[in-house]
C-alpha cells in the first residue's frame, strides 16, 4: 500500500512540474523567411507572410464623399473598411520599424456647403490589433483646392530604412516619419508655386549617384509650369528641373531600369503618350515619346515575363475605348535597343491606376489595374496578356498597391 501511495505521489508531482513549464515556442517552418508569428495572436489588418493587394476607392455623390479600403489575399477579399470620404492613395510599409508592415491611406472629405465648403485630408495608419479604427489619424492642412493627394513610401533620407512617407498636396510636399513613438512631420517641406500643383511623387535614384532623390511631377494649365522637380532630402531647391515636351501636363512617374542597361530611367504618363528620360552628362535626355492614340492613365515597369529586362505597362483611354498596353526595349541587332509594343488588351472601363507585384504569391509579377468600377489583375507572358483575376466593385478605385 505504501508503494502504491509513493508511486501516485511521484506521478502527481511530475505532472505538476510539467504543467508549470513555459509553453513551447511556435515555429512556422514553411515561412522562416517571413515575419515572426505573434503569440498571443491579434486581429490582423495584413497577413504578413503573404503579399496582398490594397485598394482605395471612393466617389462623390450629392456632395457626400464615400469610399472604402479593401485588402485581397490570394484574390480573396479579406478586409474592408467603409470610410466617410474618398481614399485617394494607399500603400504598405513598415513605417514604425517594428518588423510588421502597416497599411497607410490618405482620405479626402468635405465639411460645410456652398461657399463654406472645406476640403479635408487625413493621413491614416492601420496596424494589427486596431482593425476597426486607424492607429494614427492625422489631419493634413490643405488650405483650399481639392487635390489628387498622392504619397510615396521609401528611403527618402538615405539612412537605409524605407520608412518615410512623402506626401504631395496641392500646395506643398511634406515628409512624415516615426520618431520612435509617434508619427511626426519632418521640418523639411517644399512649398509649391500657386500656378501648378503636384500630381504625383516618387522616391528613387534617378541620377544614378547611389542616393535616392524625391521627384515631384507638377501639372498646370499655365504654360511652363508642367515639369518634374528633383530634390535631395533636406534641400528646398530642386537639383534638377525636367521640362515636359509640348508642355504636357505631368502624370504618374516611376524611377526604374527599363532599357536593360546598368542605370535607372525616369518614365511618366502623359496626356496622349508616355515618356522615358535618361540621365546623361548631367542632364535628363528624353529618349522616348510613345504616342498611344489616347491619354496615358497609369504606368509601371517590372519584369513580368521572367526574361531579361523590364517591361513597361501603361493604361490608355480614348472615347469609347480603354486599354492596357505592354512595351519593352528589344535588341534591334545593330548594337542598340528599340522600344517595341508587345501586346495590348481592350477593357470595358477607364483605367485609374496601375501597380506591379506578386499579387497571388506564385513567384511571378502581375500588374494590378484599378478602374472606375473595379479591380483587374493581369499576367504577361511571351504568349501575351492574360487576365488572372477581376472584381467588379461598382466603386472607383483611385489607388492600388501590392506588398
Amino acid at each position: 500500500m505504501k508503494n502504491v501511495f509513493y508511486l501516485l505521489t511521484i506521478l502527481f508531482l511530475s505532472l505538476l512540474i510539467s504543467c508549470s513549464e513555459d509553453p513551447p515556442i511556435i515555429v512556422d517552418v514553411e515561412n522562416l523567411d517571413k515575419k515572426p508569428i505573434r503569440n498571443p495572436p491579434v486581429p490582423l489588418v495584413l497577413e504578413h507572410s503573404l503579399n496582398q493587394i490594397v485598394a482605395g476607392t471612393g466617389e462623390r455623390s450629392r456632395r457626400k464623399y464615400e469610399g472604402t479600403i479593401k485588402v485581397w489575399t490570394n484574390y480573396s477579399n479579406t478586409w474592408t473598411r467603409e470610410c466617410n470620404g474618398v481614399i485617394k492613395s494607399v500603400a504598405i510599409g513598415d513605417i514604425d520599424g517594428d518588423g510588421y508592415d502597416e497599411l497607410i491611406a490618405i482620405k479626402n472629405y468635405i465639411t460645410g456647403n456652398g461657399n463654406n465648403r472645406t476640403y479635408h485630408f487625413d493621413l491614416q495608419i492601420w496596424e494589427d490589433g486596431d482593425i476597426d479604427t486607424p492607429t494614427e489619424f492625422i489631419e493634413l492642412v490643405e488650405p483650399y483646392r481639392e487635390s489628387a493627394m498622392r504619397m510615396a513610401i521609401g528611403d527618402a533620407d538615405n539612412d537605409g530604412n524605407e520608412n518615410e512617407i512623402v506626401i504631395a498636396g496641392d500646395t506643398y510636399i511634406q515628409l512624415w516619419r516615426y520618431d520612435g513613438n509617434n508619427l511626426i512631420k519632418d521640418n523639411w517641406q517644399i512649398n509649391v508655386p500657386s500656378q501648378s500643383f503636384p500630381r504625383y511623387v516618387t522616391i528613387g535614384d534617378v541620377d544614378n549617384n547611389g542616393d535616392n532623390e524625391i521627384l515631384v511631377a507638377s501639372a498646370s494649365t499655365t504654360p511652363s509650369y508642367n515639369y518634374i522637380a528633383v530634390y535631395d532630402f533636406g534641400s528646398t531647391n530642386p537639383i534638377y528641373t525636367i521640362p515636359i515636351p509640348n508642355d504636357d501636363p505631368a502624370g504618374k512617374i516611376e524611377v526604374v531600369n527599363v532599357d536593360d542597361d546598368s542605370d535607372n530611367e525616369l518614365i511618366m504618363e502623359g496626356s496622349l503618350q508616355f515618356y522615358v528620360w535618361e540621365f546623361e552628362n548631367g542632364n535628363f535626355t528624353p529618349i522616348e515619346s510613345e504616342n498611344l492614340g489616347g491619354g496615358a492613365i497609369g504606368i509601371v515597369a517590372a519584369n513580368f515575363d521572367g526574361i531579361s529586362g523590364n517591361e513597361i505597362v501603361v493604361g490608355t483611354g480614348v472615347v469609347g475605348t480603354n486599354s492596357v498596353q505592354v512595351f519593352k526595349y528589344i535588341d534591334n541587332g545593330v548594337g542598340s535597343r528599340t522600344l517595341t509594343k508587345l501586346d495590348g488588351v481592350t477593357i470595358n472601363d477607364a483605367v485609374s491606376d496601375i501597380f506591379a507585384g506578386d499579387a497571388d504569391n506564385n513567384g511571378d509579377i502581375e500588374f494590378i489595374v484599378g478602374t472606375h468600377r473595379g479591380l483587374l489583375v493581369y499576367n504577361y507572358y511571351s504568349g501575351g496578356i492574360q487576365l488572372d483575376y477581376s472584381d467588379n466593385l461598382n466603386e472607383w478605385v483611385h489607388s492600388v498597391y501590392v506588398k
